[in-house]
């Protein structure tokens, strides 16, 4: 026979031996068709096996040294060889590494019974949510996922590390970039230029910029300055294509809700009052006789004076009906006279 049975009874057929015989094997001249079982527990240098193969000493194998003995797919368990030589098809590892992340690690134990079960509480990954976001990382039986290729975590694993030191570096190349500018010292933001308040606003000690925007067309705004002398704001903006300006801050109301506030030079109800460095605007009107007429200007009141009541008035004032009231707001030019030749200045 080409069997071979080790058992201490006499089975009733051989199908039923070969289920509980100590050992049952088969022998051919195909070598592959030819194999050994072990019923029960196979221990190699212990008489009192703990497992189904149980070794006290070493195992060596051949063909690759330093491999990881891996189970594969198919629960065959393999010595993976790392050489080129054995591979083919050879491309970079890409994933999503989001998705991979997103794994979730458990502690749970395994239940009573199972051939497998190792005593107390272990950690490691679920096979059925592995399989839901990375099934290369899931061995199969029967279409079912069964257990989780743990040999291959700390490629993927690698992947992120290295990605991870990338940007670290890069982030270190700039703060050291931003150190040696003198922005930054210590950690901290203390030397930094500028100075950003509650509001939101930047200080700055000075600004230099080849372009400024102040405002936008649907919310116009101004400029703020100082006076240097009573060191009031006034807001500097444009209205109508004018330069124009109004006590107060820019942002404390709108320009263009403004009214009934002094403009530019000083008057009242949008009329303008030209006053000279002392408060004073005279208005020297030369006309036939030499008759001057000084116009005073005293807190937004004008005065009109005629030093020379008598003197003759000029043609072109009387051909204007002008007796030079000195109306604010309204700069009057007169005419060269028309006999004397001579023409009357207005100062302002």
């Amino acid at each position: 026979s080409n069997k071979l049975f080790i058992d201490n009874r006499q089975r009733a057929n051989e199908s039923d031996a070969r289920i509980k015989a100590l050992v049952y094997g088969v022998f051919n001249d195909a070598t592959t068709s030819q194999f050994l079982t072990v019923n029960g527990k196979l221990g190699i240098n212990t008489i009192e096996p703990a497992e189904a193969l149980h070794v006290i000493g070493s195992i060596r194998q051949t063909g690759a040294t330093n491999c990881t003995l891996i189970a594969d797919a198919n629960g065959k368990i393999v010595c993976q060889s790392s050489s080129r030589e054995f591979k083919e098809d050879i491309q970079d590892l890409e994933f999503d590494q989001e998705k991979f992340l997103s794994l979730v690690p458990k502690s749970f134990k395994f239940k009573e019974g199972l051939p497998f079960r190792i005593e107390g509480r272990q950690v490691g990954f679920i096979a059925e949510e592995v399989a839901e976001v990375f099934p290369e990382l899931v061995r199969f039986e029967k279409e079912k996922p069964v257990g989780v290729n743990y040999d291959r975590l700390p490629i993927y694993l690698y992947v992120i590390l290295k990605a991870q030191e990338e940007k670290i570096k890069m982030l270190e190349t700039n703060l050291s970039l931003i150190q040696k500018a003198g922005i930054l010292t210590s950690g901290n933001f203390e030397n930094l230029p500028f100075k950003i308040n509650a509001q939101g606003e930047i200080e700055v000690n000075s600004l230099k910029t080849k372009k400024l925007q102040v405002g936008t067309p649907e919310e116009p705004s101004g400029i703020t300055l100082f006076d240097k002398k009573t060191k009031e704001p006034y807001c500097l903006f444009i209205e109508q294509g004018e330069i124009k300006q109004k006590l107060g801050y820019c942002q404390e109301e709108s320009v263009q809700n403004r009214e009934g506030l002094p403009d530019n030079n000083g008057g009242e109800n949008g009329h303008e009052n030209n006053q000279n460095t002392n408060g004073q605007n005279e208005n020297n009107q030369s006309g036939q006789g030499g008759s001057e007429n000084n116009n005073e200007t005293n807190g937004g009141n004008e005065i009109n004076q005629n030093e020379n009541q008598t003197a003759p008035e000029n043609d072109n004032q009387k051909a204007q009906g002008n007796d030079n009231q000195g109306n604010a707001g309204s700069f009057s030019e007169d005419q060269p006279s028309a006999e004397s030749g001579t023409e009357s200045a207005s100062n302002f």
